[in-house]
């Protein structure tokens, strides 16, 4: 994580590494990610670097963390936005749709989290990522189950590992092809969300047949 002189940094400074780093490790394998280089763009000093992080490795995992907290801000406000009622099943509704969303509107974070997979720091960086999505995935269905929602005798483990993937997945795909990638690329925000909310509708339904109560 950064060193204290980072965060002593004027906001503007700090914006622009970070912008700079992002654009790099969005569009290059990180072995091809130099140091350098992102002094130059940043215009920073050369040895300024390591006053600030320690080294690349921890430029990008405070890249990742960065992304993360993003996300998860931008997945609540929007969530909360979309959620019908307080039922489990259209809370798996409304994440989908959000982070589908966030997909479309990030794609350089996108594109981040993409080669984060591909880097050779991947099980050090995946891990944090996976593991804090299945606490909110497994907080979720541990609610549910109580409630009587969802079935008792599946994993919890199991159901939240799926539906990370899922949605993971499905970020991914939405931003490389389909429908939603040209209504986004239209900028036609109205029938994005719509059309979105119905692909996040059949997701969550086709999921939810299999695992509710009862089934």
């Amino acid at each position: 994580m950064p060193k204290k002189t980072f965060y002593n940094l004027p906001e503007e400074k700090r914006q622009k590494i970070e912008q700079v780093a992002l654009m790099e490790f969005a569009d290059k394998d990180y072995r091809d990610v130099y140091v350098t280089e992102i002094i130059k763009q940043s215009g920073i000093a050369g040895g300024s670097f390591y006053q600030y992080f320690e080294d690349k490795q921890d430029l990008f995992l405070y890249m990742m963390e960065t992304i993360r907290q993003d996300k998860i801000r931008f997945m609540q406000d929007d969530a909360g936005r979309n959620i019908k009622s307080e039922g489990f099943i259209d809370l798996v509704k409304a994440t989908m749709f959000s982070g589908i969303l966030f997909g479309l509107k990030r794609p350089l974070q996108m594109r981040f989290l993409d080669r984060l997979m591909e880097s050779p720091i991947r099980e050090i960086a995946a891990n944090e990522v996976k593991l804090a999505a299945m606490d909110y995935w497994e907080n979720l269905i541990a609610q549910a189950v109580e409630s009587g929602e969802l079935r008792d005798d599946i994993p919890a483990a199991f159901l939240s590992r799926a539906l990370s993937a899922a949605s993971i997945e499905l970020s991914r795909y939405t931003v490389e092809k389909g429908k939603l990638k040209t209504l986004n690329e239209q900028g036609d925000r109205e029938r994005l969300e719509e059309e979105l909310w119905i692909f996040a509708e059949q997701f969550a339904n086709m999921f939810w047949g299999g695992f509710k109560k009862g089934s």
